[in-house]
């Protein structure tokens, strides 16, 4: 089983891979589990995690950084 805690949030976007599951908890407090389907300008400051073309699902890795992101926790939870 594994604990979902701050502690072990997700703090750096080299650890998202594309295709990798991963958790995700937004400002409500719900609790998703999503597979990365791309990652936008990987290595620059201006990461987006792409989690469903079709809606344009995405966020910005700095906005999640800085509180800003509807998205407030991450987990990796299995890396392809």
């Amino acid at each position: 089983m594994i604990s979902l805690t701050k502690e072990n949030a997700c703090t750096s976007p080299a650890a998202m891979k594309k295709g990798a599951t991963i958790v995700t908890m937004n400002k409500r407090g719900k609790i998703k589990m999503e597979k990365i389907k791309d990652i936008l300008n990987p290595g620059t400051e201006h990461v987006e995690i792409l989690l469903n073309r079709k809606k344009n699902t995405y966020f910005s890795w700095a906005c999640y950084m800085d509180g800003t992101s509807f998205i407030t926790r991450v987990w990796v939870v299995k890396c392809q």
